[in-house]
């Protein structure tokens, strides 16, 4: 999970997408970070800007920037005024150049003269030429038309510093982590490997055998950091969405032996049986809820009674002497998965749990009512969600000892 980097505006959700909406009286930095290590090179990267409505088109309303190494650098730098922004339909390219290595931030300022709405996400491409240093990839073929790695180059060449092995063509990118093999073939893939394998959002040391539980599979990378784990006998994973579903599988072909342990299930866990038609992009799939994105195509998703099928597992668990940990990162799903498993008591039966949890579905529902029945099941409960974080957070849950 990434946190919101903000000094003023409140933040919005569109979908899977996060904007910061400001008001006309509003000063300060709208957006900044998020703090990409680049390398030498030329780059672009596009700022989304929308003023309101009545806003006078001769007012300047706001400052893009490019800076590095907190600020020691500035690599870009524009005022803008209402009417450029409208002319642009909100879209500013900044295009800059890297003269030595850098940790980067792309930031907005509002200047406290006109409303702003603010696209959190700030696109990213480097500029490919015949001095971009490939020297990072074990092998790279046409890279220079792998439109993720030029959209992530700094991210990518980051993880290669950091023992990632790349491999990259015109096609695909594989990356090889802790002996697993992963495709890297959108934003997102990056953002989970990093998470998963760099910032270590879900290693656990275990002390007794146990079984995985991996609710919100996406494209299978938890579960595979979880096959690994040599305290794991097995790890089932649900997922309700085709595309990162099949992403998954994909996956888990490049690791044959890894995927014996492995239980995929194409159907997420809520508080009952359903069927629901929902609105989906196939590159947008993090911050998809089984509540769809309110845009995109059509999908038919299956959702099974959480109990129902936690029941089952902890029963086989048990039979085998295994323990139970189960990790939850279902953007907002987890709230009628903990009621279910309260209402059929079944937190008793788990050791350990990890999980993201989300607002946005209800603005009356925070951590406190995840952090309550695990308390009242004998957990130990670890809250990471900062104090400034207004749209999710980080728990960690394990059985404490009794006496």
């Amino acid at each position: 999970m990434s946190r919101i980097y903000s000094e003023v505006g409140t933040i919005e959700r569109e979908g899977g997408k996060i904007f910061l909406r400001t008001s006309c009286s509003d000063t300060g930095t709208v957006v900044y970070g998020p703090y990409n290590k680049l390398g030498n090179g030329i780059y672009t990267v596009e700022f989304t800007v929308e003023p309101d409505m009545d806003a006078l088109g001769s007012t300047v309303c706001c400052e893009v920037d490019v800076i590095s190494d907190y600020g020691q650098n500035v690599v870009f730098k524009r005022l803008l005024s209402v009417g450029a922004l409208r002319k642009s339909a909100g879209k500013i390219q900044a295009t800059f150049e890297m003269k030595s290595p850098g940790l980067v931030e792309y930031r907005v300022k509002a200047l406290g003269t006109a409303g702003l709405r603010v696209a959190y996400d700030r696109k990213l491409n480097i500029l490919f030429d015949k001095n971009t240093d490939l020297s990072f990839c074990s092998s790279a073929h046409n890279a220079d038309a792998n439109e993720t790695l030029s959209a992530n180059f700094g991210r990518i060449a980051h993880l290669a510093s950091l023992g990632v092995d790349i491999a990259v063509d015109a096609t695909d990118i594989i990356a090889t982590v802790n002996d697993i093999r992963l495709y890297l073939n959108s934003d997102e893939h990056v953002t989970l490997l990093t998470d998963i394998f760099i910032n270590n959002c879900y290693t656990a040391y275990l002390p007794r055998k146990c079984v995985a539980v991996d609710v919100g599979m996406n494209v299978g990378m938890a579960s595979l950091a979880f096959a690994v784990n040599p305290m794991i006998e097995r790890v089932y994973a649900f997922e309700p969405f085709a595309t990162p579903y099949a992403r998954a599988l994909r996956n888990f072909r490049l690791n044959p032996e890894r995927s014996k342990k492995l239980f995929p299930h194409h159907f997420g866990l809520s508080d009952k049986d359903a069927e629901l038609d929902v609105l989906c992009e196939d590159l947008d799939t993090l911050g998809t809820s089984v509540r769809g994105l309110g845009r995109g195509s059509k999908e038919t998703i299956r959702l099974r009674d959480a109990a129902s099928e936690l029941k089952s597992i902890i029963a086989d668990a048990r039979r085998d002497g295994l323990g139970v940990f189960v990790k939850l990162d279902c953007e907002g799903s987890e709230f009628p998965i903990f009621e279910a498993l309260e209402r059929e008591g079944l937190f008793t039966s788990i050791d350990a749990m990890v999980m993201e949890w989300h607002m946005w579905w209800s603005e009356t529902k925070t951590q406190d009512d995840l952090i309550r029945p695990l308390v009242a099941s004998g957990f130990t409960v670890f809250d990471r969600t900062p104090v400034d974080e207004r749209l999710a957070g980080m728990l960690s849950a394990v059985r404490a000892a009794q006496s």
